[in-house]
């Protein structure tokens, strides 16, 4: 990994922190490390989001957000936009967010969002990552990976590294 870039403030991925949004068919499993794919029968639309509760950002700082994402092979239905998303509740106001504009089957890219986070104290229990195709019916019928999410202080991406707070012993060769 590329230690240069600013400290990733995102936990890793695991399949076991999501859940289904409402009626969505979303079905969510581990690939590998900090890589989940969501399925979907293209009955619903393709949402999801952490129970988990995710580290918190400071209201007034600018952040940033990136992701990989690759929309796998046999595909179809309404993929040109997902939207990996920071979002607060109680209301589930998006503090920051991430859209792939115009993906392409069978390619992994790297989506990127930056915003300042504003909330009032008072109005937060609890923040969350949320997963969700955004087109007017979201309905996707295969599957979508979404990997390396991370969430960074400033207004420049930078290259994805695992946040050492979270797990430091990923420093090593031998865990």
């Amino acid at each position: 990994y590329d230690y240069s870039g600013n400290p990733n403030l995102m936990c890793v991925l695991k399949a076991s922190d999501f859940r289904r949004e409402g009626n969505s068919d979303v079905l969510i499993s581990d690939v590998g490390h900090n890589s989940i794919r969501l399925t979907s029968q293209g009955v619903n639309r393709l949402s999801a989001y952490t129970e988990t509760n995710m580290p918190s950002l400071v209201t007034g700082k600018t952040y940033s957000i990136s992701a990989k994402v690759k929309i796998e092979e046999g595909t179809t239905g309404d993929i040109d936009q997902l939207r990996v998303a920071y979002r607060k509740t109680k209301d589930g106001t998006v503090l920051l967010t991430a859209i792939s504009d115009g993906a392409v089957v069978d390619k992994e890219i790297i989506i990127k969002g930056t915003a300042t986070v504003n909330y009032e104290i008072s109005e937060l229990s609890r923040f969350y990552l949320e997963i969700k195709a955004v087109s007017t019916t979201g309905i996707i019928n295969g599957s979508v990976i979404v990997s390396d999410v991370k969430i960074e202080e400033g207004s420049t991406v930078t290259p994805y590294q695992p946040n050492l707070l979270d797990e430091p012993y990923y420093l090593s060769k031998i865990p």
